[in-house]
Order: C-alpha cells, then structure tokens, then sequence
C-alpha cells in the first residue's frame, strides 16, 4: 500500500495508515492500477473501519445473550476468516507450498512443546524463508548462466 500511495503527501499517508488492517491490506493488494487511488483506499478502509466498529459493539451487546455453544462457534469465524484472506494468495503453487510448509511448521513445533507465539514466530519466518528461496530459485531459472 506504501509504495501505492507514495506519491501522496504525509498527511493522506499518515491519515489512511490509522485504517489499515489485515483484511483491509488483502482486499487494496487486489485492486487493479487505476483504483489505486487516495479515493478508492480511502472509502475501502473506512468502511471496514466503521463495520469493525458497529459490529464490535453488537458483538458486545449480543454477546451476553447467546449461548455458549454460539459464542464458541463463532471463534470458528476468525479462523475462516483469515483462511479467506489467504485463499486468494495461494491460488498460485509456489504460495500454496509456502502457507502449507508454514502451517507444517507451527504444527510440528506446537507438538514439540514450543510455546504457541513462539512456534508461530519460527514458522512464520521458516515459511518466509522458503518463499525466498523458491523465488530466487525461479529468478535464477530464468537467467542464462
């Protein structure tokens, strides 16, 4: 989004860099040149901005009114949510082996006793590493030696 947006002054930086999220930086990765505009970011976090608000608080009020068995299913929700997100990333093989390769590694790590956010940390900066590697691996293919 930065490197989108440099040409803006700091202000419209500074001003559009309190609204970004997760969800709201894969939603902007995925426009096309000409919605990369102030406008077009602006509107998008925004509004994820102003839902998360209005719906934190729904989720306040409605919480002590539903059951438990509900309020633990929609701890589910997070997780698909962050599976929707990466979906769209991992459409292409070498993405995919580098999320597998990062869910292996929390998996493995978890069951060894590593500590929850530590295992998370090494996996996410192993399946980092990968993904480095197959891109210079796939930049190195394309060079005639």
């Amino acid at each position: 989004m930065n490197y989108d947006l440099k040409q803006l002054n700091f202000i419209k930086r500074l001003l559009i860099s309190i609204f970004v999220t997760d969800e709201t930086f894969a939603v902007t990765s995925r426009y096309p040149e000409e919605r990369k505009t102030f406008t077009d970011y602006f509107i998008t976090l925004f509004v994820s901005y102003l839902f998360w608000v209005v719906f934190t608080v729904v989720g306040y009020l409605t919480g002590e009114i539903m059951s438990e068995k509900l309020v633990i299913s929609s701890g589910i929700a997070l997780y698909a949510l962050f599976i929707a997100l990466l979906m769209p990333a991992v459409r292409d093989f070498k993405n995919f082996v580098v999320a597998f390769m990062g869910m292996g590694m929390h998996f493995i790590l978890k069951e060894i006793g590593v500590a929850a956010g530590v295992s998370i940390v090494l996996a996410m900066v192993g399946a980092a590493l990968i993904g480095l590697i197959l891109e210079v691996k796939d930049k190195n293919k394309g060079t005639v030696t």
